[in-house]
């Protein structure tokens, strides 16, 4: 005895239950579109990660925590939200295509550098470096992943 069933309509049918089709299914907190793609999931975790960023920087603005204190709560409590989910994802195509490229010829390290940048969850990251050393959000990346030493 077979325990589904698939119809002509495309409908599904468990123990006798239709299942509804539907777009997007929200699973373990990670939104899965019916397609694979997972850009709504990590705009979902961004959202929640800035609204738990928003709050902790209201917090060290008036606490006047150190920048390694501020460093150790956004390891803490913004990257768990940001990369939750995240040995799911899969790089994007513009970054899969440098790696392609870079196997027949030497790898731009500032071609990868700046696809990398792109990503949401290192937008936030950045973010926040350039918040704590109290630059301008125009400032260089690479200066402030170095000066904070990520």
């Amino acid at each position: 005895k077979q325990w589904y069933q698939r119809r002509v309509r495309g409908s599904l049918k468990i123990n006798g239950r239709v299942l509804d089709n539907c777009d997007s299914y929200c699973y373990l907190g990670i939104i899965l579109h019916k397609t694979g793609n997972l850009s709504e999931a990590k705009n979902s975790l961004r959202t929640k990660a800035l609204r738990a960023y928003f709050g902790m920087k209201r917090t060290i603005d008036r606490t006047k925590l150190s920048t390694r204190a501020a460093a150790t709560l956004f390891d803490t409590l913004i990257k768990p939200i940001l990369l939750y989910g995240a040995p799911i994802w899969t790089p994007t195509s513009s970054i899969v295509k440098h790696l392609a490229s870079s196997v027949t010829c030497p790898p731009k390290l500032g071609g990868i550098i700046a696809k990398i940048n792109r990503t949401v969850a290192e937008k936030v990251h950045l973010s926040f470096l350039k918040w704590v050393l109290g630059v301008n959000r125009k400032a260089s990346n690479i200066g402030a992943w170095g000066e904070m030493g990520r």
